[in-house]
């Protein structure tokens, strides 16, 4: 079943097409985030790859929040590979002898390029499990003697300095504005029975998603702006729609950009309103909509799993019953079988 991102991401899916009819209004929160960051603080340098990175970034501003961070969606990601799962099993037992939760308070006084290799190689091997068909991955390239040192090296000088600056960056802008309250590291919700979803992070009634692009193209004065996407927007609101029982009590949602330091969030029915334009839009009743638009998604999407199938049973049985034929068909005295030499 494909993840809630993807489905946001093409307008032809039933969850795509639903949030670009309910929530067609962005504008004015791309424009906040623009005009609420000056500059870039930390650019980031050509030889890292981005996307890689972004991730590991995630994985470390969550270790700073959160007193437990769950570890399986890189376990999952490791096991797609058999070859990889010896060594991603010595990893992880590193952080956890059961390989399911890292508690950052029991690494305290490991230095900093050990969490950054840490979150580096957590963020390739969740790759894998994001990106099933991925064949350029570092982890692929790995001889198959490669020790958890060898993982570790993957993080090169370049990637773990950027990595450390973000995190210094988050400590003085990012932590002291976090709410009071139980922090969720990787959360799920309600919804996730149905799409795969599971966000950054919850911090007290706050829901957080965690951005460490470059931002928008450059100003004529070589300045940058974060930039929020319209999916962005998207996306969290899908997290905060999927908490159909409101089990987390979300009362606020918002963005962490890394590279700027800047925090952006708003009141979850702030955010209903501009985006709706509807001042009496029901958050409540947009759960109950959105749980609908998942279960008719998930019955579509079992419908076609069965249908593939039984497509496949069938031509199996066809080929089976023409060899079949084959085998069982006469052969007229005198007269060579087709495929005799």
């Amino acid at each position: 079943m494909a993840p809630l991102t993807s489905l946001i991401d093409k307008p032809d899916t039933l969850v795509g097409a639903w949030m670009r009819e309910t929530f067609p209004h962005v504008r004015l929160l791309q424009a906040a985030v623009c005009a609420a960051t000056d500059d870039i603080l930390v650019p980031r340098p050509s030889e890292v790859p981005a996307g890689t990175q972004g991730a590991a970034a995630d994985w470390w501003l969550r270790m700073l929040v959160a007193p437990a961070v769950p570890l399986d969606l890189a376990w999952n990601g490791a096991r797609m590979r058999p070859r990889l799962r010896p060594l991603a099993q010595r990893f992880l037992q590193e952080l956890d002898p059961d390989r399911a939760v890292l508690q950052p308070a029991n690494f305290s006084t490991q230095p900093d390029a050990w969490w950054a290799s840490t979150c580096y190689a957590l963020a390739l091997f969740v790759e894998l499990y994001r990106n099933p068909g991925i064949t350029n991955s570092p982890l692929l390239h790995l001889p198959p003697e490669a020790d958890v040192a060898d993982l570790r090296a993957l993080a090169s000088p370049a990637v773990i300095a950027d990595l450390v600056t973000m995190r210094d960056v988050a400590l003085q802008h990012l932590l002291p504005q976090l709410p009071a309250g139980l922090v969720h590291a990787g959360p799920t919700f309600d919804g996730s029975r149905l799409i795969p979803a599971d966000a950054d992070l919850i911090n007290g009634d706050l829901l957080l998603d965690f951005k460490a692009d470059q931002g928008g193209s450059p100003r004529q004065d070589g300045t940058r702006s974060a930039a929020l996407h319209r999916n962005d927007v998207y996306q969290v609101l899908g997290y905060a729609l999927m908490d159909t029982p409101d089990h987390y009590r979300l009362r606020h949602a918002g963005f962490y950009y890394a590279r700027f330091g800047h925090l952006a969030r708003w009141p979850l029915t702030e955010l209903l309103t501009i985006t709706t334009g509807d001042a009496g839009a029901d958050l409540a009743a947009l759960r109950g909509r959105f749980a609908e638009v998942l279960q008719q998604t998930r019955a579509a999407e079992n419908q076609a799993s069965t249908e593939r199938r039984q497509r496949l049973l069938a031509a199996s049985r066809t080929a089976e019953a023409g060899e079949a034929a084959r085998g069982r068909r006469p052969r007229q005295e005198g007269v060579p079988r087709a495929d005799a030499p």
